[in-house]
C-alpha cells in the first residue's frame, strides 16, 4: 500500500505540473509500481531463480568415521594337532662305520684299548673290593688267562698280594681253623691271620675262589670311568638330536662314541652302540607318535621322554631302568601321572605293592610308565 501511494503522489505532481494526459500517467504509474516490488529489503534486487545450494568442500584430509567394533568373545583353543612322524629306515642311518677289528687291535699289541677296556667296563671303578677273574668278559680272548694277562701287561689291573686274596677269600672262622692247623698264633684280626698263612707257604685252592683276584689300577679305573663318561654324553646328544627327530643327528652322536670305542670281532660280531639293534620301524613311529594324554607334566617332560625310548631304540635298548637312568640324566622333572596304576591290568596284591613302590620313590612311577610305553609299542607296533 505504500508503494501505491508513493506511486500517487508522483503521478499527482507530474499532472500539477506538466499537465501530461492521464493514460501516460497510468502507463508511468504501472512501470513504477512494477520497480518498487522487484527491490529486497536491503536495497538488493532479488534473482527470478534460487542458486542450486552449493556443495560443501570436502576437507584435504577426510577423517572417516571408525566402524564400532563388536566385542569378541575368547575362543576356546583348539586343540594341537600333532604332526605324525615316520622314522627313516634303518638302513639309511644305521652303521657300518669303520671299525677296527679285533685282530688288527691283537696285532697292534693292544696299544688301541677299546678291547681291553671291554672285557672290563662292567665293573665299577669306584668299588673297593676286589675282582675275580670271572667277572672279566674275555670272550673275544678265548681264555681268560689271555685277557688276564693282556690288561696287567697294560697297567690296568694288578693282581691283590698272596695275603690280601687270603683274607678276602676266606672267612675268619676258616683262618682261624689253618692257623691252627700249622700251630701259628690265632689272635689278632684277619689281616694278621691271613699273613701268617701267606708266610708258611699256604696257596688257595683257585677253583675254589675263581681264579686270580685283581683289582683296577688308578689307570684301568680312570678309563673305565672316561668310557663310561664318553657314553652318556653319546646318549644325551642322541637324545637332545632325537627331540627334534633328527635321526642322523642320533646316529653321528653314536658313531662318534664308536670311532673311540668300538670294534669288531673275527666272529662278526661288532661291539659297538649298534651292536644289539634289532627294534623293528613300527615301534619308533609308535612311540613317535603316542599323545601321552595320562601325564600331566609339560611338554618338554613328554618329549624328552620320548626322545629317551626313540634312542635307547637305536641302540636296541629295552632295559626300564637304563631308559629311566637316561631320562634323569636329562630331566629333573619328575613324573605327574594320577592315574598311573590304571594302566596296569593286574591283580590287587601286585597293585598295591606298585602303588607302595611309587610312594616310596618317583623313579619307580617312571620306571612303570616307561615299561607301560615299552609295553604298549610292542602290542600296536
Amino acid at each position: 500500500m505504500a508503494v501505491v501511494f508513493t506511486v500517487l503522489m508522483v503521478m499527482a505532481g507530474i499532472y500539477a505540473l506538466f499537465k501530461w494526459p492521464i493514460p501516460t500517467l497510468a502507463v508511468l504509474g504501472v512501470l513504477i509500481v512494477i520497480g518498487k516490488s522487484g527491490e529486497n529489503k536491503n536495497g538488493g534486487t532479488a534473482p527470478t531463480t534460487a542458486p542450486p545450494p552449493a556443495k560443501p568442500k570436502a576437507p584435504s584430509s577426510p577423517i572417516k568415521p571408525q566402524a564400532v567394533q563388536p566385542t569378541v568373545q575368547a575362543q576356546p583353543k583348539a586343540p594341537e594337532v600333532r604332526k605324525a612322524y615316520t622314522a627313516p629306515s634303518m638302513k639309511e642311518l644305521l652303521y657300518p662305520a669303520e671299525v677296527p677289528t679285533f685282530a688288527e687291535l691283537a696285532e697292534g699289541k693292544h696299544k688301541d684299548p677299546r678291547a681291553l677296556i671291554y672285557t672290563i667296563a662292567n665293573l665299577d671303578p669306584e668299588k673297593k673290593r676286589p675282582f675275580a677273574e670271572d667277572d672279566i668278559s674275555y670272550l673275544d680272548f678265548g681264555r681268560k688267562s689271555s685277557a688276564y694277562s693282556a690288561l696287567k701287561k697294560a697297567g690296568l689291573i694288578e693282581p691283590l698280594t698272596p695275603s690280601e686274596e687270603i683274607e678276602k677269600a676266606l672267612t675268619k672262622d676258616e683262618l682261624l681253623a689253618l692257623v691252627r692247623e700249622r700251630g701259628l698264633p690265632d689272635t689278632g684280626k684277619k689281616r694278621a691271620l691271613a699273613d701268617r698263612l701267606a708266610g708258611s707257604g699256604y696257596k688257595l685252592n683257585r677253583r675254589r675262589t675263581g681264579g686270580h683276584l685283581f683289582r683296577l689300577t688308578e689307570t684301568g679305573a680312570g678309563i673305565v670311568t672316561v668310557r663310561r663318561n664318553d657314553k652318556r654324553a653319546a646318549i644325551n646328544r642322541a637324545i637332545a638330536a632325537l627331540k627334534e627327530r633328527n635321526y642322523q643327528g642320533a646316529v653321528e652322536a653314536y658313531r662318534k662314541y664308536d670311532s673311540k670305542w668300538g670294534f669288531a670281532h673275527t666272529s662278526g660280531k661288532v661291539h659297538t652302540i649298534f651292536a644289539y639293534y634289532d627294534i623293528p620301524r613300527s615301534r619308533f613311529q609308535c612311540i613317535e607318535n603316542c599323545a601321552m594324554q595320562e601325564l600331566h607334566n609339560t611338554d618338554d617332560f613328554k618329549e624328552t621322554l620320548r626322545a629317551c625310548l626313540l634312542a635307547g631304540f637305536m641302540r636296541g635298548c629295552q632295559d626300564r631302568w637304563e631308559l629311566t637312568d637316561d631320562f634323569k640324566a636329562v630331566c629333573k622333572e619328575e613324573i605327574n601321572c594320577p592315574r598311573l596304576l590304571s594302566l596296569f591290568d593286574y591283580e590287587p596284591a601286585v597293585l598295591q605293592n606298585m602303588r607302595q613302590q611309587i610312594e616310596f620313590s618317583s623313579d619307580n612311577a617312571l620306571e612303570y610308565y616307561i615299561s607301560h610305553l615299552l609295553y604298549m609299542s610292542k602290542q600296536r607296533g
